[in-house]
């Protein structure tokens, strides 16, 4: 079997036939990548790339998912070296929330917002971290969160004591 990449236009589209698209997507007038795998198995329209079999994928990460509606959704993947990356940038913002969740302290839970806020905006901003990744340092940052907060509490339930008592003594 062989496979076939073209990048046609939209009026070269018009005159291919049995072309796989998806219903209801917009395809541009030009850079359209036409992938065939013979007549017998399979011509689509598509924006990533095709394998013949997935053993070919040896390393694999989802990048994004992206729901496009009622149970329909778009997945972002890549392989090989950049899911590697992508695997590796992942872990290594989750060890260093890991770290900065295991130093919370009441002294210095304002410097920890600042940077669990500074990795959360680097999830949001990049397609390049792996996704499951993502969820986990997302979760970590959702607790961090929780135990900021009741140290925060808990400071100003103390401030207000002491403030309170020196009240009281005056």
């Amino acid at each position: 079997m062989t496979k076939e990449v073209r990048v046609i236009n939209s009026q070269e589209l018009e005159a291919e036939r049995n072309v796989v698209m998806v219903p209801g997507e917009i395809y541009p007038d030009t850079g359209i990548r036409l992938v065939n795998f013979g007549d017998e198995y399979s011509k689509e329209l598509c924006c990533g790339t095709h394998a013949f079999n997935s053993s070919e994928l040896i390393d694999f990460a989802f990048l994004n998912v992206k729901s496009t509606g009622r149970m329909s959704y778009i997945f972002s993947a890549t392989t090989g070296q950049r899911a590697i990356d992508a695997l590796e940038r992942g872990e290594e913002l989750l060890q260093r929330l890991q770290k900065l969740s295991e130093d919370i302290t009441v002294d210095n839970f304002l410097q920890v917002l600042a940077e669990t806020r500074q990795i959360s905006a680097l999830i949001s901003s990049k397609n390049n971290i792996a996704y499951l990744k993502k969820v986990e340092c997302q979760k970590l940052i959702n607790e961090m969160k929780e135990v900021i907060k009741q140290q925060s509490r808990s400071v100003l339930s103390e401030l207000l004591d002491v403030e309170m008592k020196s009240i009281v003594k005056q």
